[in-house]
């Protein structure tokens, strides 16, 4: 059980007697967020449809949506009547306020390959209350349930969708983070994976992100909640919040461990501030592309191959812009993952927060120069700015993972879409 009372509540009535009908509104409209192209269907014949995902590849197809304890067999009679209506579509995806565990998901998963569908995605009771714990909204409409996330949460704040709900390559850094004692730095490239990573871990270990800058707000849920470990998200644009927290936890006397994560140029401001040794730090190297296409396939796309490569190429070992990438493809929009309009737009809001407005024009001027890259003199003197300026710029670049060096004076912008979407939207800006 976790320490967070509103998601725990969440949960217990999640377990009780749910009106399905409302649900499967409820549903749709969380979903949404996921699936933008998802409509309800609601009332009389429904032809084994709750909802009907539009994705730009043929007629919307299916979602099924129950809260009864046989979810494989309403699965089956849903799908069977879709059939019998002459649906079309052959994927699937299932929403339940059920609680299912590996064993049961399988089998769901088995019986939609048996009736011919793909069942692409499930979200189960874990999901919804994830969904359920930053919508207010429905918490009372649904479960009558009033009440905001404390400063301590069981949930993250982020941007990225947690469309991969499996955590696949990453078992190593999880086994360190168990096996290791003390206030702890994890440290990555943007979109390595580090948020699902201590997603996971603190799942497991009664751990709550920090989602509340008010420090007495935060000791309030300390003593109320007793965490054995806080986590601070992107903590070097936290710095004095990370100080803060050591300085609150000697005042009360607390028991709690610090996990922090942060960029991997940020790592020495971060590891001085939580006071960390350089045994307790730990980065998150990037995946071998055969894992990645294992995050792929864990978010639902199959193929085809050409669009699977082209999703591994981009995400360059990355896990979770792998899985925003995916996203974006569910939901049709493939056309600007392949244009690489998708990752400027990912890497302009990662970038934003630290480089600030300068990383756009940056990484556009040494994008002009291809495969071959261009040098830091070339680059400063065309955009009229001092060198050490430019260097402090592209080493935080060089760290997000969108910048190598070709050669010893030159680097690149990678991958290809990338430098053209980037190349394309600086000529608009400067009105070329």
């Amino acid at each position: 059980m976790l320490r967070d009372p509103l998601y725990n509540e969440i949960i217990n009535r999640l377990n009780k007697t749910l009106d399905p009908e409302l649900f499967e509104r409820c549903a749709c409209d969380l979903l949404r967020t996921i699936y933008p192209g998802l409509v309800p269907i609601r009332g009389g014949s429904d032809s084994g449809m709750d909802g009907a995902i539009a994705d730009n590849q043929g007629t919307a197809f299916p979602l099924v949506s129950t809260t009864g304890k046989d979810v494989i067999g309403n699965l089956t009679r849903s799908l069977s009547s879709y059939l019998s209506d002459g649906g079309s579509r052959r994927k699937v995806i299932l929403a339940t306020s059920q609680s299912l565990r590996q064993r049961r998901r399988k089998n769901l998963e088995k019986r939609a390959d048996k009736l011919g569908f793909t069942l692409t995605d499930i979200r189960s009771q874990a999901a919804f209350a994830d969904l359920l714990y930053r919508s207010p909204e429905w918490c009372k409409e649904l479960l009558n349930l009033t009440g905001e996330p404390p400063a301590l949460s069981a949930l993250p704040i982020s941007n990225r969708p947690m469309i991969c709900q499996t955590l696949v390559g990453r078992e190593d850094d999880l086994l360190w983070l168990k096996q290791n004692t003390g206030d702890l730095l994890i440290t990555g490239q943007p979109g390595c994976g580090k948020t699902f990573l201590l997603y996971i871990f603190a799942k497991e270990h009664d751990g709550l992100y920090v989602v509340d800058d008010n420090i007495g707000k935060i000791a309030d849920c300390v003593r109320s909640q007793q965490p054995k470990v806080i986590i601070v998200d992107d903590a070097h644009i936290k710095l004095s919040l990370v100080g803060q927290l050591k300085h609150m936890r000697e005042e009360i006397s607390a028991d709690f461990r610090l996990i922090a994560n942060c960029w991997p140029g940020e790592t020495n401001n971060v590891a001085t501030n939580l006071k960390v040794a350089s045994s307790s730090i730990h980065e998150l190297k990037l995946l071998p592309r055969p894992e990645i296409v294992k995050v792929i396939n864990e978010c639902g796309i199959g193929g085809p191959d050409q669009l699977v490569r082209l999703i591994v190429d981009q995400a360059a070992g990355k896990p979770g812009l792998a899985a925003t990438l995916c996203h974006l493809c569910l939901n049709g929009d493939i056309g600007n993952v392949v244009s690489g309009r998708a990752l400027f737009n990912e890497i302009q809001s990662s970038f934003g927060q630290i480089v600030g407005k300068e990383a756009i024009p940056v990484l556009a001027v040494f994008s002009i120069g291809g495969d071959e890259g261009k040098t830091m003199e070339v680059v400063a003197n065309e955009l009229c700015m001092s060198l050490p300026t430019l260097r402090t710029i592209t080493t935080q670049l060089a760290t997000g993972g969108v910048m190598d060096e070709v050669l010893q004076s030159k680097l690149r912008v990678r991958p290809q879409e990338l430098r053209f979407a980037l190349v394309s939207t600086f000529a608009l800006l400067m009105g070329l």
